[in-house]
């Protein structure tokens, strides 16, 4: 039996996922103009992102986003609250010993369950 722990983990994947593709889908789907500006990095490599893009983008000072190099581009993304209390969430499993297994089979689980609740038979 897995135990709570791993199943509120299972509960969040799903729901993370559910979110994740809904804003892909949604930024696939939004017409917008991108905006481009250049900027240079300080000596001591800190880059201002642009009023307008942070703007545009709702970015605020207690935004955290995630930053890393992809094919020779640097990429900052915002960190979603649901991304930090997957993290947290995932480090107790850990610590507790439950393994991937464990928790993909308890997000199998989940997702089928919200399957049935999203899309019961017959509808």
């Amino acid at each position: 039996m897995v135990s709570a722990t791993a199943i509120r983990v299972a509960h969040l994947l799903s729901y993370c996922l559910l979110y994740e593709f809904m804003l892909d889908y949604s930024k696939k789907t939004t017409k917008g103009e991108m905006h481009v500006e250049f900027v240079s990095p300080t000596p001591k490599g800190q880059v201002t992102i642009p009023k307008p893009i942070r703007d545009a983008l709702g970015l605020t000072p207690k935004t955290k986003l995630r930053v890393y190099a992809d094919r020779g581009r640097v990429v900052l993304e915002p960190v979603s609250p649901l991304d930090s209390l997957l993290e947290e969430l995932e480090a107790e499993a850990r610590q507790k010993g439950y393994t991937r297994e464990d928790l993909e089979r308890e997000v199998e689980a989940v997702r089928e369950q919200l399957i049935k609740k999203l899309y019961p038979a017959g509808d």
